[in-house]
């Protein structure tokens, strides 16, 4: 859309104000020049959308939890699927951003699942390393963990964290594959 309307422009300027007639590569050239500064700007944009959504629900993991030691339900084990909710709202919230942002009526398929990844490992990976850390310095809480799960026996810290990890990464890109049904670019649902 942007494209033609710059080439109605290059096309009346050039033909009103020289009167010389513009080559295919001329304008093809050009086209390529503003497509690739528009792509930068949507990337960078995209990129900055990404690290602040995953930061942010990275906090509010991290918050959610400190609550819930705080509040005395840290042996609650089943609260950690509340996690699952926190990571749902801050993709939905960076797709309908990114979505207007665009303004074109939807995301490219494959954008939101690369912005769905990108979300999730920076929300999780923080994360994952704060239960970890949190694990080795509160062994009562570590012991009741290796209590509580099927395979207690054999968990660390570090494993526990990579099973945080592991968890939260599948359902954000379960999560973002499954929201892209949604949030795809009209263009890309018509059959015509």
């Amino acid at each position: 859309m942007v494209i033609n309307e710059v080439r109605g422009r290059i096309f009346g300027i050039r033909f009103e104000a020289c009167g010389i007639s513009i080559t295919n590569s001329i304008i093809m050239k050009t086209e390529k020049i503003i497509h690739r500064g528009l792509n930068e700007k949507i990337t960078t944009y995209e990129h900055s959308l990404c690290n602040r959504t995953g930061i942010l629900i990275s906090l509010g993991l991290i918050g959610f939890f400190v609550a819930m030691i705080i509040v005395g339900l840290s042996e609650v084990l089943w609260l950690r699927y509340l996690n699952f909710a926190i990571l749902l709202v801050g993709i939905i919230a960076a797709f309908k951003i990114f979505s207007k942002k665009l303004g074109n009526g939807g995301i490219h398929y494959f954008d939101g699942l690369r912005m769905g990844a990108r979300i999730t490992l920076t929300a999780m990976i923080p994360f994952a390393l704060f239960i970890g850390i949190y694990l080795k310095i509160d062994t009562g809480f570590m012991n009741y963990v290796k209590q509580s799960a099927e395979f207690g026996d054999y968990l660390t810290p570090a494993s526990a964290a990579a099973g945080v990890a592991f968890e939260g990464i599948v359902s954000g890109f379960l999560t973002s594959y499954c929201l892209m049904q949604y949030f795809k670019s009209r263009s890309e649902t018509d059959d015509d």
